[in-house]
């Protein structure tokens, strides 16, 4: 029954005072909706999984990047090759299922024109190994990813509703997927699409027998223990074979003496994005504890008003436990609305940021991903909601329930001053303004990178630049009949008047190229890590004319430098020359240097040096790994399975890609156009990920702002007119304007110079973690630090100037009438 009148009491307190208790549920809302949409983040994306996998009884398999340095082989790197997986797989013993899959696309010809699905090559027993039974016929059987074995495919339950009208009678039907006939055989469950948005699973047939250990694309090895195996006692034996291995086979596993086995929980979004959502989730409880101080201040300020009241029920015989608790449950009314408020921006917010996520092509999240406001968000908003607003009344119930009485009735005339605020009110000040400062530096240091990250400035006009991609099917015009084919297929598409040229690059989005080691003839090394960085691109003959990028020395490529017999060469930009031949970049004409991926790649001859072309992207202008760059000419890309095609137009470059989509399906019905946009969107939409974190920081910096700006003004203007009577008295017996405004911002100086200093430290600390995250680049740009010291110490001064104003024009006969 107490309680229910200690809530009601409560809850009158609405009426008496509507703005301060609206401005406590804003601000608690504020706080606790941007906890709830960092909540929806952990549990939907960090700690998400499919119900049908159990994330943590899966483990990921690759070779330990801690003996990298050991590595001898090119060819080699972290994941596993198909030819180790094959002897991996026959000499383990403790891993139940021992599975594979890489992931490709697959363009599939439905009703006459190809569709481009995501998907990937798997070993036959993956979903034994994922635990997943099919929804509709039946997936994989052992043998069927032996060599030569018939072509089968699994697909998902999106593309048999929406494109197959979720007929039954698809089962044991052959289509044309990749250019081969393929049966399909099964439909996977609902909502599965393992690893992420994935669509078509075939059985991978490739020859391992033939080939040699360093071919091969990677292997995303996936394995289940056997019983009464843990991961302790499987990493012993495992290693011990890949010791073996080493032994067995120097010239392409040595180093290779250690596998890193991960639970797939772990492995699958990797760690980065994790440490950054943790990142945001400790500046969400920053954001809520400035709510938090401003919910005191706003107790503690309505307490003053009731020190006389609550003075004269303790003379009643109430204990100072009920009137604490009696102000805790004001504080819990507060916080309930508040919490209300809260899950509604939840709500909001994260169904917005979502939707932003799915709209982006570099995203591609897996489908039972989500920021849905799920019981598990609700359950722990709830006990964050509970825990804030103790933390936001204790302190004020405590102190307002202190007051002496006696104090109280003999001097009426303090009723409303008596309770101070002194050192408490200063911390709290303190707190807003260093914990606000640190969250503003790291959302300007965002807004900074994301800034820089879209740096592209190429010798063209990015906007002008079609650019598409497409696949080859794998019967295609194998070995050198293949670039013969799309040089044939370039002069088809520069019919079209409307292009000024076209062109062929291995470059994805005319934006990304590979990473390779380089040996130069003639200077050895020990490693592959002693070898120089540098990108690697190939590309057709009229590349660089069509791009506007000239020849500083030596040529292009011409036709002379196809065929079969013609000699290998090269062309590398400026910045590569000057790094190799520092004292003069044309003695690179004629040097020969080659990729160290694999022995079989042979030398090429560097007939010409361009400029800096921007190889490594948007933003990649700090390294000279980023910078360095080869060219290779298009006979070069007879093994690669797809290419971009760009084209030069005045008008508008999308609406093109018709007219290249057709001549492409009339040379092989199994061709499929996709990633069709200019460069300008494509280095856009590159930028996801900065642009995500970076509208995050920008949210929770403009709340900590916003928050902290009518806080700190609160209390200041409390604290002030505390002294009301001292200023105006101060005045009477001579003091000027000047000397008070110097006394009140002496007063408070410290607390804004302490708050700057410890937020800077903040801040500081906060970028460190995103740097290690490489969600910003190490910079020395100083506004990310004087923009917001600037913006804080400008709020600071508004926050104590209004307040001040008025206590310099009070008069002293009004101030001792009203009291």
């Amino acid at each position: 029954m107490s309680f229910t009148n200690d809530l009601k009491v409560g809850m009158r307190q609405f009426g008496r005072n509507p703005g301060s208790m609206i401005m406590a549920i804003m601000a608690f809302s504020l706080g606790l909706g941007l906890v709830g949409l960092m909540l929806t983040l952990v549990f939907g994306v960090v700690k998400g999984h499919p119900e049908n996998i159990d994330f943590d009884e899966i483990y990921v398999l690759q070779w330990d990047e801690s003996t990298r340095h050991l590595w001898k082989s090119g060819g080699q790197f972290g994941f596993i090759r198909p030819k180790d997986f094959r002897d991996i797989d026959e000499r383990q013993e403790v891993f139940e299922n021992f599975a594979f899959m890489r992931n490709h696309t697959f363009n599939v010809v439905i009703d006459k024109y190809a569709e481009r699905f995501e998907g990937s090559f798997v070993s036959h027993d993956l979903f034994d190994t994922l635990g997943v039974k099919p929804h509709l016929g039946s997936f994989f059987q052992k043998g069927d990813d032996e060599p030569d074995r018939l072509k089968k495919a699994v697909i998902s339950y999106d593309i048999w509703k929406n494109h197959f009208e979720s007929r039954e009678t698809i089962i044991g039907q052959s289509f044309n997927i990749n250019g081969q006939a393929a049966t399909i055989i099964g439909v996977a469950p609902e909502g599965f699409d393992f690893p992420s948005r994935n669509d078509v699973w075939m059985n991978d047939t490739t020859d391992y027998i033939n080939m040699s250990r360093i071919d091969g694309n990677g292997l995303f090895v996936l394995a289940t223990l056997k019983e009464g195996q843990t991961l302790a006692s499987a990493l012993a034996p495992m290693n011990t074979i890949a010791k073996s291995m080493s032994e067995e086979y120097p010239e392409t596993n040595t180093g290779y003496i250690a596998f890193e086995i991960t639970p797939l929980s772990e492995n699958f979004i990797g760690e980065d994005f994790p440490r950054m959502v943790y990142i945001l989730v400790a500046c969400s409880l920053m954001v809520l504890l400035i709510a938090c101080t401003n919910v005191a201040n706003l107790t503690l300020s309505r307490a003053t008003t009731r020190v006389k009241e609550l003075a004269i029920r303790a003379s009643l015989g109430g204990k100072r436990q009920r009137l604490v608790f009696q102000m805790l449950v004001e504080g819990l009314a507060v916080a309930f609305f508040g919490g209300i408020g809260g899950l509604i921006i939840a709500i909001w917010t994260s169904k917005m940021i979502w939707a932003f996520v799915l709209s982006a092509s570099y995203a591609n999240p897996p489908r039972w991903m989500s920021m849905d406001v799920d019981l598990t968000t609700i359950g722990y908003l709830a006990l964050i909601t509970l825990v804030a607003s103790i933390i936001a009344s204790i302190v004020p119930a405590l102190r307002a329930s202190r007051t002496d009485v006696n104090e109280i009735l003999k001097d009426n005339s303090r009723g409303a001053s008596s309770l101070k605020m002194g050192v408490f009110s200063k911390i709290l000040v303190l707190a807003q303004l260093s914990v606000s400062c640190g969250l503003l530096i790291a959302t300007t240091a965002m807004v900074n990178g994301a800034k820089e990250a879209a740096v592209f400035e190429p010798p063209y006009d990015p906007s002008e630049i079609m650019t598409a991609r497409f696949d080859f099917p794998e019967s295609y015009f194998p070995g050198e009949q293949r670039g013969e084919a799309i040089r044939r297929l370039q002069e088809l598409m520069e019919l079209n008047p409307n292009l000024e040229g076209v062109g062929f690059s291995t470059s994805v989005d005319m934006l990304f190229n590979w990473d390779s080691r380089w040996a130069l003839r003639g200077r050895e090394a020990a490693t592959r890590e002693d070898y120089i960085q540098a990108r690697n691109e190939i590309v057709s003959d009229n590349y660089f004319e069509l791009l506007d990028i000239p020849i500083l020395y030596g040529r292009g490529f011409e036709a002379m430098d196809r065929g079969e017999n013609a000699e290998k060469v090269c062309v590398i930009n400026e910045q590569l020359a000057k790094r190799l031949w520092p004292d003069d970049i044309q003695d690179a004409i004629g040097q020969q240097i080659r990729d160290v991926y694999s022995d079989t790649i042979p030398w090429s001859t560097i007939i010409g040096i361009v400029p800096d072309t921007k190889m490594a992207g948007p933003g990649a202008n700090k390294t000279d790994e980023q910078l360095g760059g080869v060219y290779r000419p298009l006979s070069s890309a007879n093994d690669q399975p797809s290419l971009t095609v760009f084209a030069k137009t005045g008008g508008n470059p999308t609406a093109q890609a018709d007219q290249i989509r057709a001549i492409l399906h009339n040379e092989d019905e199994s061709f499929a156009l996709y990633r069709i946009k200019t460069v300008a969107s494509a280095v856009k939409e590159s930028q996801f990920g900065v642009i995500f974190f970076r509208n995050i920081f920008g949210m929770f910096g403009a709340a900590a702002f916003l928050l902290a700006s009518i806080g700190v003004y609160g209390v200041m203007d409390f604290s002030i007119r505390q002294k009301f009577q001292e200023y105006s008295i101060r005045q009477a017996l001579g003091a000027g304007r000047q000397t008070i405004f110097k006394h009140v911002f002496k007063m408070s100086s410290w607390q804004i110079i302490l708050g700057v200093v410890i937020g800077s430290a903040i801040g500081y600390g906060i970028l460190g973690l995103m740097t290690q995250n490489q969600m910003v680049s190490p910079s020395a740009n100083p506004a990310i630090f004087i923009i917001p010291i600037l913006l804080i110490v400008g709020v600071s001064i508004a926050a104590l100037y209004a307040p001040a104003r008025y206590v310099v024009n009070a008069n002293l006969a009004d101030t001792l009438r009203g009291e």
